[in-house]
């Protein structure tokens, strides 16, 4: 088994009884959709379709069309995952709605971040920030007035070690199994 980097492919030999052997490549599951070997083609097509003026909601159908799927090859991508990328390759989200207004006394301050957009900034899913803050790797409060969304503060220095953090965590190589490793 020799997997391509960190990306979902995997190139296995099985070596039959007979001595035949058999080359293929298989596909598995990936935690980030940003180690998909196709994820340059992906963010680039997801850019051309928010160019057009689709909604995130509106992209994801045009994706799973295309035959473009989750990093976990079970589902499609969702809107929240298209909304990540839109944002990282800094374009603008469509909406066919008008953002939420910000009551004058609620709005972030200086080194204070929405919580979609500090997981914007450091290219993880809403759900780890949430994570982080219930973890208190992350302070924050939430609008007092509905919808009560979060407000989290991260100064620079916060955002250096959060990035440090995951460095390490994403670092982590490939494991293989022990009776595979000599292949």
């Amino acid at each position: 088994m020799l997997a391509h980097g960190r990306t979902e492919l995997v190139d296995l030999t099985l070596t039959w009884a007979g001595g035949h052997t058999t080359h293929l490549q298989a596909r598995r599951p990936l935690q980030r959709m940003e180690d998909l070997s196709y994820y340059p083609q992906l963010a680039a097509r997801i850019g051309e379709l928010c160019d057009t003026g689709l909604t995130p909601e509106a992209i994801v159908i045009h994706l799973r069309d295309e035959g473009f799927r989750h990093p976990r090859g079970d589902r499609d991508i969702g809107w929240r995952a298209v909304e990540q990328v839109i944002l990282r390759t800094g374009h603008a989200i469509n909406r066919h709605h008008q953002p939420r207004r910000v009551h004058p006394d609620q709005a972030p301050h200086t080194d204070e971040w929405w919580l979609a957009d500090l997981a914007a900034e450091l290219g993880v899913t809403i759900g780890t920030i949430h994570h982080w803050r219930q973890q208190e790797r992350l302070a924050g409060r939430q609008e007092t007035y509905p919808p009560h969304r979060w407000i989290l503060h991260a100064n620079p220095n916060e955002l250096t070690e959060l990035r440090t953090h995951l460095n390490h965590v994403r670092g982590r190589t490939t494991r293989v199994h022990p009776r595979f490793a000599d292949t």
